[in-house]
């Protein structure tokens, strides 16, 4: 949606995608769904929400057990990009 210019769409969508993987407990779903959300806010010109959206994610990244070595490389590439 991004790529399409269509900004609100796509945050609406990430906060879906937040709001059902928070309720299912999927931590990768959490993790993709906050990358998404970071990227979106980063579209709308709101960098900081962005960048404290991905320090959290990334910090839960961190402490899992299930986090992939891919899934933090993304992770801080979306930070790098934020700031």
């Amino acid at each position: 949606m991004l790529g399409q210019g269509r900004i609100a769409d796509a945050q609406k969508t990430a906060d879906q995608a937040l709001t059902l993987s928070r309720q299912s407990g999927n931590r990768q779903a959490r993790f993709d769904a906050g990358l998404a959300s970071a990227r979106a806010f980063s579209a709308e010109g709101k960098g900081a929400d962005g960048l404290k959206m991905l320090e959290g994610v990334l910090a839960e990244a961190k402490n899992t057990a299930i986090s992939t070595t891919s899934t933090r490389l993304d992770l801080r590439w979306a930070k790098s990009k934020l700031r």
